[in-house]
């Protein structure tokens, strides 16, 4: 018995325990690297925000918190190019949380996200903050700039 296909106006996105795995791992060791287009000289740092009360970094933050990051941007963007800042937080090997923001001041706040097929149970999860510089183009180009990680109690 086939299964209705999804209608021509929505897609349906299915995120694999394997396929969560070689996101995150790409991410880890790709930092760096490009596909695609020519490299321009853009780095980028990304930290998670000092807590104002203490003026210190927290490396913990709890489930329903609000994840914020300093970012710092240095260098001469091409003309199609643009920042965003990527967050993953994962359970084991298994994707609980992932939402991305082009306004780099942005929080995320670190609950379970309905409609995004990701169930995340309030339980403890470590999560990577990645800050992305992507070219849009004929062959588009994402560089990982750099990548800061916590976690979630």
């Amino acid at each position: 018995m086939s299964q209705p296909s999804p209608s021509p106006g929505r897609k349906r996105f299915v995120l694999t325990r394997m396929t969560a795995l070689a996101v995150v791992a790409f991410a880890l060791t790709s930092l760096s690297s490009t596909a695609g287009a020519a490299r321009t000289d853009v780095s980028g740092t990304i930290a998670l925000q000092s807590d104002p009360a203490t003026r210190s970094i927290t490396s913990a933050l709890s489930y329903g918190a609000t994840a914020r990051f300093d970012t710092s941007v240095s260098g001469r963007m091409a003309a199609k190019a643009y920042l965003y800042t990527n967050v993953v937080c994962l359970q084991g090997d298994t994707v609980v949380y992932q939402a991305s923001n082009m306004d780099l001041s942005a929080g995320f706040t670190l609950v379970d996200q309905d409609g995004q097929n990701l169930v995340w149970d309030g339980r403890a999860a470590i999560c990577h903050g990645t800050l992305v510089y992507r070219i849009d183009g004929r062959n588009p180009t994402i560089e990982y700039l750099d990548q800061t990680v916590f976690e979630v109690d």
